[in-house]
Protein backbone atom coordinates (compact mmCIF):
# COMPACT_ATOMS: atom_id res chain seq x y z
CA UNK A 1 0.00 0.00 0.00
CA UNK A 2 2.63 2.38 1.03
CA UNK A 3 4.86 1.47 -2.36
CA UNK A 4 1.27 2.37 -3.64
CA UNK A 5 0.93 5.64 -2.20
CA UNK A 6 4.93 6.35 -3.41
CA UNK A 7 4.14 5.43 -6.58
CA UNK A 8 1.16 7.84 -6.93
CA UNK A 9 3.03 10.82 -5.24
CA UNK A 10 6.19 10.63 -7.48
CA UNK A 11 3.63 10.38 -10.36
CA UNK A 12 1.66 13.58 -9.24
CA UNK A 13 5.44 15.50 -8.98
CA UNK A 14 6.32 14.31 -12.21
CA UNK A 15 3.25 15.96 -13.54
CA UNK A 16 3.11 18.57 -11.57
CA UNK A 17 6.52 19.39 -12.84
CA UNK A 18 5.54 19.01 -16.19
CA UNK A 19 3.20 21.69 -16.14
CA UNK A 20 4.99 23.79 -15.13
CA UNK A 21 7.80 23.42 -17.65
CA UNK A 22 5.14 23.43 -20.41
CA UNK A 23 3.19 26.25 -18.89
CA UNK A 24 -0.03 23.65 -18.66
CA UNK A 25 -2.58 22.83 -16.18
CA UNK A 26 -5.97 21.10 -15.99
CA UNK A 27 -9.26 22.19 -15.40
CA UNK A 28 -12.87 20.20 -14.92
CA UNK A 29 -16.59 21.69 -14.76
CA UNK A 30 -18.89 19.12 -12.23
CA UNK A 31 -22.38 20.03 -14.19
CA UNK A 32 -23.88 18.29 -11.46
CA UNK A 33 -22.54 19.47 -8.55
CA UNK A 34 -22.26 23.00 -10.39
CA UNK A 35 -18.66 23.79 -10.08
CA UNK A 36 -15.04 24.29 -11.05
CA UNK A 37 -11.82 22.68 -9.97
CA UNK A 38 -8.57 23.53 -11.03
CA UNK A 39 -5.13 22.33 -11.08
CA UNK A 40 -2.22 23.92 -9.45
CA UNK A 41 -0.73 25.41 -12.76
CA UNK A 42 -4.48 26.86 -13.55
CA UNK A 43 -4.07 29.02 -10.30
CA UNK A 44 -0.28 30.12 -11.34
CA UNK A 45 -1.57 31.16 -14.70
CA UNK A 46 -3.98 33.11 -13.49
CA UNK A 47 -2.21 34.49 -10.75
CA UNK A 48 -4.21 33.68 -7.72
CA UNK A 49 -3.47 32.60 -4.82
CA UNK A 50 -3.97 28.83 -3.50
CA UNK A 51 -7.27 29.41 -1.25
CA UNK A 52 -9.33 31.34 -4.10
CA UNK A 53 -11.75 29.29 -5.08
CA UNK A 54 -12.70 29.53 -8.41
CA UNK A 55 -16.41 29.35 -9.99
CA UNK A 56 -17.50 29.44 -14.10
CA UNK A 57 -18.53 33.01 -14.33
CA UNK A 58 -15.23 34.16 -12.52
CA UNK A 59 -12.92 32.24 -14.48
CA UNK A 60 -14.82 33.53 -17.37
CA UNK A 61 -14.42 36.90 -16.10
CA UNK A 62 -10.35 36.74 -16.72
CA UNK A 63 -10.78 36.67 -20.47
CA UNK A 64 -10.94 40.12 -21.99
CA UNK A 65 -12.75 41.58 -24.91
CA UNK A 66 -13.54 39.19 -27.82
CA UNK A 67 -11.92 36.53 -25.71
CA UNK A 68 -15.13 36.46 -23.08
CA UNK A 69 -17.46 36.00 -25.88
CA UNK A 70 -15.55 32.77 -27.37
CA UNK A 71 -15.16 30.90 -23.86
CA UNK A 72 -18.75 32.39 -23.16
CA UNK A 73 -19.78 30.31 -26.06
CA UNK A 74 -17.65 27.45 -25.97
CA UNK A 75 -18.49 26.51 -22.54
CA UNK A 76 -22.06 26.79 -22.99
CA UNK A 77 -22.14 24.87 -26.29
CA UNK A 78 -20.04 22.02 -24.38
CA UNK A 79 -21.80 21.44 -21.25
CA UNK A 80 -25.69 21.76 -23.14
CA UNK A 81 -24.62 20.17 -26.73
CA UNK A 82 -21.48 18.29 -26.03
CA UNK A 83 -19.31 19.73 -28.07
CA UNK A 84 -16.03 20.12 -27.46
CA UNK A 85 -13.52 23.46 -28.10
CA UNK A 86 -9.80 24.13 -29.01
CA UNK A 87 -9.11 28.15 -28.72
CA UNK A 88 -6.93 30.31 -28.19
CA UNK A 89 -7.57 33.80 -26.30
CA UNK A 90 -6.40 36.32 -24.02
CA UNK A 91 -6.95 36.60 -20.50
CA UNK A 92 -6.19 39.34 -17.93
CA UNK A 93 -4.63 37.83 -14.74
CA UNK A 94 -5.68 38.88 -10.96
CA UNK A 95 -2.55 41.00 -11.31
CA UNK A 96 -3.37 42.96 -14.22
CA UNK A 97 -1.14 40.68 -16.90
CA UNK A 98 -2.17 40.32 -20.36
CA UNK A 99 -1.78 36.87 -21.01
CA UNK A 100 -2.08 34.42 -24.70
CA UNK A 101 -3.54 31.17 -23.23
CA UNK A 102 -5.06 28.01 -25.16
CA UNK A 103 -8.23 26.33 -23.57
CA UNK A 104 -9.28 23.07 -24.80
CA UNK A 105 -12.31 20.82 -23.16
CA UNK A 106 -13.97 17.87 -23.81
CA UNK A 107 -17.59 16.84 -22.71
CA UNK A 108 -18.31 13.75 -20.41
CA UNK A 109 -21.35 11.78 -20.83
CA UNK A 110 -23.81 9.48 -18.86
CA UNK A 111 -26.59 8.02 -19.71
CA UNK A 112 -26.42 10.50 -22.81
CA UNK A 113 -26.07 13.50 -20.78
CA UNK A 114 -23.09 16.01 -20.36
CA UNK A 115 -22.05 15.47 -16.89
CA UNK A 116 -18.85 16.90 -16.44
CA UNK A 117 -16.70 19.10 -19.07
CA UNK A 118 -12.67 18.76 -18.61
CA UNK A 119 -9.56 19.97 -20.33
CA UNK A 120 -6.52 22.14 -20.55
CA UNK A 121 -5.58 25.50 -19.97
CA UNK A 122 -1.59 26.76 -21.36
CA UNK A 123 0.06 30.02 -21.28
CA UNK A 124 1.03 30.35 -25.01
CA UNK A 125 2.30 33.92 -24.46
CA UNK A 126 6.13 33.29 -24.81
CA UNK A 127 5.41 30.65 -27.72
CA UNK A 128 3.43 33.28 -29.49
CA UNK A 129 5.91 35.45 -28.83
CA UNK A 130 8.15 33.05 -30.81
CA UNK A 131 5.95 32.70 -33.20
CA UNK A 132 5.40 36.05 -34.13
CA UNK A 133 9.15 36.96 -34.37
CA UNK A 134 9.50 34.01 -36.45
CA UNK A 135 6.59 35.45 -38.61
CA UNK A 136 8.51 38.84 -39.21
CA UNK A 137 12.01 36.91 -40.01
CA UNK A 138 10.24 34.78 -42.69
CA UNK A 139 8.76 38.17 -43.95
CA UNK A 140 12.09 39.69 -44.24
CA UNK A 141 13.74 36.82 -45.74
CA UNK A 142 10.82 36.52 -47.84
CA UNK A 143 11.22 40.02 -49.30
CA UNK A 144 14.93 39.48 -49.57
CA UNK A 145 14.61 36.19 -51.33
CA UNK A 146 11.54 37.73 -53.52
CA UNK A 147 13.68 40.51 -54.70
CA UNK A 148 17.55 39.81 -54.66
CA UNK A 149 19.07 40.40 -57.75
CA UNK A 150 20.61 36.68 -57.68
CA UNK A 151 18.64 33.76 -58.25
CA UNK A 152 18.03 31.28 -55.62
CA UNK A 153 16.95 27.80 -55.13
CA UNK A 154 16.57 24.88 -52.38
CA UNK A 155 17.00 21.60 -53.47
CA UNK A 156 16.81 17.99 -51.72
CA UNK A 157 19.91 16.21 -51.92
CA UNK A 158 18.97 13.08 -51.89
CA UNK A 159 15.95 13.68 -54.52
CA UNK A 160 16.92 16.52 -56.59
CA UNK A 161 13.61 18.00 -56.29
CA UNK A 162 13.69 21.81 -55.78
CA UNK A 163 11.58 23.00 -52.14
CA UNK A 164 12.07 26.19 -52.93
CA UNK A 165 12.59 28.47 -56.02
CA UNK A 166 12.95 32.04 -56.57
CA UNK A 167 11.51 34.10 -59.91
CA UNK A 168 14.77 35.64 -60.07
CA UNK A 169 16.43 31.82 -60.60
CA UNK A 170 13.94 30.87 -63.79
CA UNK A 171 13.98 34.85 -64.85
CA UNK A 172 18.01 34.53 -65.59
CA UNK A 173 18.05 31.16 -67.13
CA UNK A 174 15.44 32.65 -69.50
CA UNK A 175 12.82 29.81 -68.95
CA UNK A 176 9.33 29.87 -67.70
CA UNK A 177 8.02 29.99 -64.45
CA UNK A 178 7.44 27.11 -62.93
CA UNK A 179 9.12 25.37 -65.57
CA UNK A 180 12.17 24.12 -63.23
CA UNK A 181 10.97 21.41 -60.94
CA UNK A 182 14.64 19.99 -59.66
CA UNK A 183 17.77 18.63 -61.18
CA UNK A 184 16.18 15.79 -62.92
CA UNK A 185 14.67 18.54 -65.43
CA UNK A 186 17.20 21.31 -64.75
CA UNK A 187 19.37 21.21 -67.81
CA UNK A 188 17.04 19.72 -70.45
CA UNK A 189 14.84 23.03 -69.25
CA UNK A 190 18.01 25.51 -69.61
CA UNK A 191 20.76 24.62 -72.15
CA UNK A 192 19.11 23.72 -75.44
CA UNK A 193 21.96 23.04 -77.70
CA UNK A 194 22.52 19.34 -76.59
CA UNK A 195 26.38 18.91 -77.10
CA UNK A 196 27.20 21.72 -74.53
CA UNK A 197 24.53 20.27 -72.40
CA UNK A 198 26.14 16.51 -71.62
CA UNK A 199 29.61 18.91 -71.70
CA UNK A 200 28.21 20.90 -68.62
CA UNK A 201 25.90 18.16 -67.19
CA UNK A 202 28.89 16.29 -66.51
CA UNK A 203 31.17 18.63 -65.39
CA UNK A 204 28.81 20.12 -63.04
CA UNK A 205 27.51 16.74 -61.64
CA UNK A 206 31.41 15.60 -61.41
CA UNK A 207 32.32 18.34 -59.32
CA UNK A 208 28.76 17.77 -57.08
CA UNK A 209 29.89 14.48 -56.53
CA UNK A 210 33.34 15.35 -55.29
CA UNK A 211 31.47 16.87 -52.34
CA UNK A 212 34.47 19.34 -52.47
CA UNK A 213 32.18 22.93 -51.83
CA UNK A 214 35.79 25.12 -53.79
CA UNK A 215 34.71 22.80 -57.50
CA UNK A 216 30.86 24.01 -56.59
CA UNK A 217 31.32 27.61 -58.82
CA UNK A 218 30.71 27.52 -62.51
CA UNK A 219 31.78 31.12 -63.91
CA UNK A 220 30.67 32.43 -67.34
CA UNK A 221 29.08 30.01 -68.69
CA UNK A 222 27.14 30.59 -71.92
CA UNK A 223 23.71 30.05 -72.50
CA UNK A 224 21.10 30.90 -75.38
CA UNK A 225 17.81 31.27 -73.76
CA UNK A 226 14.23 29.77 -75.86
CA UNK A 227 13.92 33.32 -77.39
CA UNK A 228 17.52 33.10 -78.39
CA UNK A 229 19.18 35.67 -75.87
CA UNK A 230 22.50 35.01 -75.48
CA UNK A 231 23.75 35.18 -71.83
CA UNK A 232 26.73 34.70 -69.60
CA UNK A 233 25.96 33.02 -65.71
CA UNK A 234 27.87 32.54 -62.68
CA UNK A 235 25.61 29.95 -60.15
CA UNK A 236 27.63 28.44 -57.18
CA UNK A 237 26.46 25.77 -55.09
CA UNK A 238 26.31 25.51 -51.37
CA UNK A 239 25.81 21.68 -50.07
CA UNK A 240 23.73 21.43 -46.25
CA UNK A 241 24.16 17.83 -46.47
CA UNK A 242 23.38 17.44 -42.27
CA UNK A 243 19.65 19.05 -43.89
CA UNK A 244 19.80 16.59 -47.27
CA UNK A 245 19.90 20.47 -48.59
CA UNK A 246 21.74 22.12 -51.99
CA UNK A 247 21.40 25.66 -51.74
CA UNK A 248 22.22 27.05 -55.29
CA UNK A 249 23.03 30.47 -56.50
CA UNK A 250 22.84 31.93 -60.13
CA UNK A 251 23.82 35.46 -61.69
CA UNK A 252 23.48 37.24 -64.85
CA UNK A 253 27.36 38.43 -65.80
CA UNK A 254 26.17 39.27 -69.42
CA UNK A 255 26.69 42.81 -68.52
CA UNK A 256 30.15 42.29 -67.19
CA UNK A 257 31.41 39.80 -69.81
CA UNK A 258 30.68 42.42 -72.58
CA UNK A 259 32.36 44.91 -70.96
CA UNK A 260 35.13 42.54 -70.39
CA UNK A 261 35.13 41.78 -74.26
CA UNK A 262 34.98 45.17 -75.27
CA UNK A 263 38.00 46.23 -73.04
CA UNK A 264 39.94 43.82 -75.22
CA UNK A 265 38.70 44.71 -78.23
CA UNK A 266 39.73 48.01 -77.30
CA UNK A 267 42.99 46.87 -76.45
CA UNK A 268 43.22 45.01 -79.30
CA UNK A 269 42.26 48.20 -81.62
CA UNK A 270 45.36 50.31 -79.96
CA UNK A 271 47.75 47.36 -79.75
CA UNK A 272 47.60 47.34 -83.52
CA UNK A 273 47.87 51.34 -83.92
CA UNK A 274 50.93 51.17 -82.14
CA UNK A 275 52.36 48.57 -84.29
CA UNK A 276 51.32 50.60 -86.67
CA UNK A 277 52.36 53.93 -85.94
CA UNK A 278 55.95 52.39 -85.28
CA UNK A 279 55.59 50.77 -88.81
CA UNK A 280 54.99 54.28 -89.94
CA UNK A 281 57.77 55.70 -87.93
CA UNK A 282 59.85 53.69 -89.00
CA UNK A 283 59.35 54.20 -92.90
CA UNK A 284 59.42 58.09 -92.07
CA UNK A 285 62.82 57.81 -90.56
CA UNK A 286 64.15 55.34 -93.49
CA UNK A 287 63.30 57.93 -95.85
CA UNK A 288 64.27 60.93 -93.74
CA UNK A 289 68.01 59.34 -93.75
CA UNK A 290 67.44 58.87 -97.21
CA UNK A 291 67.22 62.12 -97.95
CA UNK A 292 69.84 63.41 -96.06
CA UNK A 293 72.25 60.88 -97.68
CA UNK A 294 71.23 62.28 -101.34
CA UNK A 295 71.29 65.83 -100.32
CA UNK A 296 75.64 65.02 -98.84
CA UNK A 297 76.00 62.94 -102.54
CA UNK A 298 74.48 66.48 -104.78
CA UNK A 299 76.51 68.68 -102.07
CA UNK A 300 79.79 66.52 -102.54
CA UNK A 301 78.89 66.35 -106.85
CA UNK A 302 78.80 70.11 -106.81
CA UNK A 303 82.12 69.92 -104.80
CA UNK A 304 84.06 68.16 -107.41
CA UNK A 305 82.07 70.04 -110.67
CA UNK A 306 83.56 73.44 -108.41
CA UNK A 307 87.11 71.94 -108.44
CA UNK A 308 87.26 71.25 -112.51
CA UNK A 309 85.70 74.51 -113.25
CA UNK A 310 88.43 75.93 -111.27
CA UNK A 311 91.02 74.23 -112.91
Amino acid sequence: MDQNNEEIKRDKELLDLTGEIAKVGGWEIDIVNNKLNWTDQVYKIHEVSDDFQPKVDEAINFYVDESKDKITQAVNAATKDGIPFDLNLKIKTAKGNILDVRSLGKPIFENGKVVKVFGTFQDITEVNKISLELEKQNILLKSIFDHAPIGFAVNKMSTGEATILNNQFEDIYGVDRGSLTGIGNYFETVYLDPVFREEIKKRVMDDIGSGDPSRMKWENIPITTKNGEKKFVTSINIPVPEQDLMISTVQDVTKQNLEEEELLRAQEILKNKIQELESFNRVTVNREMTMIELKNKIAELEEKLKKKEGK
